[in-house]
């Protein structure tokens, strides 16, 4: 093995074990999606209001040997991201051309948008994961159809579908692979059998899914499509922040290794295709979208498990070396953010992370003061941190909604606050949403808090409905 690669493979390592040093000796908390994910973790569920449900199943599965803790929560980002390395790490053997497969691991492991995000827990972690288990079972089913890739291949597609429903680019770039390379729509045609099976396979693991959506009116696929929704008008500006984003998520000399890749050496092969075929279509539905409406920088995430490979791939012996520099360079960008996460507090950056402890304690504070034990939240964020924090069975934590209004958020189909309570309860939120409680009340202001210099100040009330 070449000197420069051990370095970087040793110096990985070391990163890895760094990152989770610093999860576990962290004193920050948890962001709002996490710890609504962590919520639902709780209350398993086949579907949510904003999401499919495998991911707070995966949660579930890791507060088991770890606890409600802000590292058992954090820590299932970082493994599930070293299972995808070794997937990437796999489909770079069957390829077997150009850079080592371990270089080309490392080069997706290192990438700043994988680094950064293995500190957060989010649905695209587990999509990473099962989208790389999908590509390399469809590549060894292409080189060698038989039941065993096929019964896997349907298993990565579903559950990737459960992890998050942009899993669905995986069968648009499933067609676009088949128009352009001929010899795998003939591989398709002659093994039909074993790809009805796939498909099988996908729609049983998903089923429960359809089964729950259909029965609360389609609420995740419906605030799926308003979330993608194309209505908007051209504006430019929109494009370049989306490019921007995505310049950080691989680095900006792997950004400059790309374009050089297909300026000059992209080979038109079968391997080439097959990589290109499932990261271009996305980038380019994505970049569509981030001109036309909005699109948030992780949302082509899918994209560069392929596109690593390819690039990493196809350039010449020089700028295999330049990619080496590219991967000490996102590494070292990755040691000092995580060294920033150890002392974190001192920094603006982690500024929404702060505080939610101290807030959640003064609550349970003046819930006890006042002989209260429920508390209705009308924030969605601040229902997921103050459950996380208070975490306590005497309190129970509800949020508002009218009969007529239409669900916003998954705690609303089963922690509303019904329209015939009859109690007193803390309130924090708009006393406009209460509309909906058409007896007689009382309501007092006990205080306002300030939980850190990026969320806006919260007013707590004491309201009594008669």
């Amino acid at each position: 093995m070449d000197k420069s690669i051990k370095l970087i493979l040793y110096s990985s390592l070391v990163f890895f074990c760094f990152k989770i040093f610093s999860i576990y000796f962290t004193n920050l908390g948890l962001y709002g999606d996490e710890a609504q994910y962590w919520l639902w973790s709780k209350d398993l569920s086949f579907g949510y209001f904003s999401k499919p449900p495998l991911l707070p199943y995966l949660m579930r599965g890791f507060s088991v040997f770890f606890g409600n803790t802000v590292f058992g929560v954090k820590l299932l980002s970082i493994i599930l991201y070293l299972l995808s390395t070794y997937v990437v790490f796999l489909i770079s053997k069957k390829i077997n051309k150009g850079s080592s497969p371990i270089v080309i691991a490392l080069t997706f492991f290192l990438l700043p948008g994988v680094s950064f995000s293995s500190f957060i827990v989010s649905t695209d972690v587990p999509l990473l994961l099962f989208w790389s288990l999908s590509l390399y079972f469809l590549l060894a089913g292409f080189k060698n159809p038989n039941l065993k890739n096929s019964f896997f291949l349907g298993v990565a597609i579903g559950l990737g579908f459960l992890s998050k429903y942009a899993m669905i680019y995986f069968v648009l770039c499933f067609f676009i692979f088949m128009f352009f390379e001929k010899s795998f729509y003939q591989s398709v045609r002659e093994n039909l059998l074993l790809y009805l099976m796939s498909l099988i396979i996908v729609l049983i693991l998903i089923f429960p899914n359809i089964y729950w959506n259909l029965n609360n009116s389609w609420l995740t696929f419906s605030h799926t499509a308003a979330n993608v929704n194309w209505s908007g008008s051209f504006d430019l500006k929109k494009f370049f922040e989306f490019l921007l984003a995505q310049i950080f998520i691989i680095g900006p000399i792997m950004f400059v290794l790309s374009l050089i890749y297909f300026i000059r050496f992209y080979n038109n092969n079968q391997n080439s295709k097959f990589l290109l075929s499932f990261s271009l279509p996305v980038l380019l539905i994505v970049f569509i979208e981030s001109i036309l409406v909005r699109a948030h920088g992780n949302w082509a995430a899918v994209s560069y498990v392929s596109l690593t490979i390819l690039i990493a791939n196809g350039l010449n012996v020089f700028l295999q070396r330049s990619l080496l520099v590219s991967n000490l360079f996102n590494l070292a960008t990755g040691f000092l953010f995580f060294g920033l996460i150890i002392i974190g507090p001192n920094f603006s950056v982690f500024n929404q992370l702060k505080g939610y402890q101290e807030y959640s304690d003064k609550v349970v504070s003046l819930a006890k003061t006042n002989g209260l034990t429920n508390i209705v939240i009308q924030d969605r964020m601040l229902f997921s941190l103050t459950s996380y924090f208070i975490n306590d069975k005497k309190f129970e934590i509800l949020t508002p909604r009218s009969p007529k209004q239409l669900i916003t958020n998954h705690f609303q189909i089963n922690s509303s606050l019904s329209s015939g309570f009859k109690d007193s309860f803390l309130y924090i939120g708009n006393l406009g949403t209460l509309s909906y409680l058409e007896r007689s009340n009382e309501s007092s202001l006990i205080n306002e808090i300030k939980i850190n210099s990026k969320i806006k100040n919260f007013k707590i009330y004491k309201i009594t409905i008669n």
